[in-house]
């Protein structure tokens, strides 16, 4: 494979060459994620849930269509490539 210039977005990464480093971030991809979840227009929150809060899948009814969920929790999962801090909050969701 040729490589014709440096390197500057591959699966979701943004890479960014320097002098000093190698700089690799996924902004991009986590306000791509904040788009497909319509959650632009939220305000923020440090902690959006209650702390120790148990949830049930009897709480409330299920999705008609999980699909879309599945999708932001895959989302998710491959954020914690460079967000290993929303691991746990991510294993919850999933």
């Amino acid at each position: 494979m040729k490589d014709p210039a440096h390197l500057r977005y591959f699966l979701g990464l943004e890479i960014a060459q320097a002098e000093w480093g190698i700089l690799i971030s996924q902004q991009k991809y986590t306000s791509d994620i904040i788009d497909v979840a319509a959650l632009t227009d939220t305000k923020i929150a440090d902690t959006p849930v209650e702390l120790h809060s148990k949830l049930l899948p009897s709480d409330s009814a299920l999705l008609a269509d999980p699909t879309r969920y599945h999708h932001l929790v895959g989302k998710l999962v491959y954020l914690c490539l460079t967000r290993p801090d929303i691991a746990h909050a991510v294993s919850i969701v999933s």
